[in-house]
């Protein structure tokens, strides 16, 4: 047998809670307190569903980590582009920052210049991603930095990306020389704080891939010449 109660019954407050009755008639309870007391039951209950599904919604919209892995991506349901044979790109943004992310395959070096352009830039920007990154004027090449220690390297602003890691030196020639060490992929995040909304056109010029035949290959994205629109809210 079971009994039936009704919170807020005056009110049509539409909550109906099914407790055995001999757990009723153990509380030795005034109608009032039980009423007060089955409330407040479920208004923790409530707070508990709404604690679980903010939980599972937070972690299901974490943003992406630059660690240089997309595995992530797919999950998030951005923007996924095969740019050639052996180039995956991955694009997502949040209300604050944009997210490009491309994988190739082992052995290849995946160093980028990438030309931008949105209404906060109205001239075309490169950001360069190799062992050290930085950015200058698109149309002025002599703004880039001219050899590696120039002071105009880590020059970045509003954003950030994985570089190819230094690993050490390699010591078994006459002139030592650094070894290298890269990623599973080449991830930038960029801040909308300084590149604005809107549209945003860019290209991306990917060197030294590496192909099925074992050669070095550049990929260029889109064509030649042309620039891709990545609507930014």
């Amino acid at each position: 047998m079971v009994a039936h109660w009704v919170l807020g019954s005056n009110r049509k407050v539409g909550l109906r809670i099914v407790i055995p009755s001999m757990f009723i008639d153990n509380l030795h309870l005034k109608e009032q307190d039980t009423r007060a007391h089955l409330l407040k039951m479920a208004l923790v209950c409530l707070a508990f569903v709404y604690l679980c599904i903010t939980a599972h919604v937070t972690f299901a919209q974490q943003p992406p980590l630059v660690d240089g892995d997309c595995e992530e991506y797919p999950r998030l349901k951005g923007k996924h582009i095969t740019i050639s044979n052996d180039v995956e790109l991955y694009l997502y943004q949040d209300k604050h920052y944009v997210w490009f992310c491309y994988s190739y395959p082992d052995g290849s070096f995946g160093t980028l210049d990438m030309k931008l352009k949105t209404k906060s830039l109205p001239e075309f920007l490169n950001l360069h991603v190799s062992a050290q990154i930085g950015e200058w004027p698109a149309g002025r090449p002599e703004r880039a930095p001219q050899n590696p220690e120039s002071e105009l390297w880590w020059n970045a602003r509003g954003w950030t990306a994985n570089p190819v890691w230094i690993n050490g030196m390699d010591k078994s020639t006459e002139k030592p020389r650094y070894r290298f060490k890269n990623a599973k992929a080449r991830e930038l995040q960029l801040s909308k704080k300084r590149f604005g909304h809107g549209d945003w056109l860019f290209s991306m010029a990917i060197r030294s891939v590496k192909g099925h035949n074992g050669g070095l290959y550049d990929v260029t994205f889109p064509k030649p010449g042309e620039f891709y629109t990545l609507k930014t809210f």
